[in-house]
């Protein structure tokens, strides 16, 4: 686990983002989930309180990867892209599914469906 450990604090150095876990509330942290960490999915990952702060074991938390994921922002690239009428266009064409979508306005198939599981149709 040391490793492990090291390795997140040389990753969080390295997109400057301040880490102030022990190695012990760290492993403490991932006790529960440590046999089935990743980044597929339904792995676990250690997500910062609004994608944002230090890490820490005030501001962190383990859920899913596709629970984390879900939770971040559409990039801007994105946003500009399809515009508020586009993404509307996908939220009413939901039908189709995602791979259909990302065809049409030449996206990727990932990006279509983030903006499926995160954003709320409007009536």
């Amino acid at each position: 686990m040391k490793k492990q450990f090291n390795q997140h604090k040389a990753n969080a150095k390295q997109r400057n983002i301040d880490f102030n876990f022990t190695f012990d509330e760290w492993c403490e942290m991932w006790k529960p989930y440590w046999h089935n960490r990743g980044r597929r999915p339904d792995q676990y990952v250690m997500s910062r309180k609004g994608d944002t702060g230090p890490y820490s074991k005030e501001n962190c938390e383990i859920k899913t990867w596709a629970e984390n994921r879900a939770e971040q922002p559409l990039s801007n690239t994105l946003t500009k892209k399809l515009g508020k009428e586009g993404i509307q266009y996908i939220l009413d064409n939901a039908d189709f599914g995602p791979s259909h979508l990302a065809r049409h306005f030449n996206v990727d198939r990932n990006a279509v469906a983030r903006i499926l599981g995160t954003q709320k149709k409007r009536a």
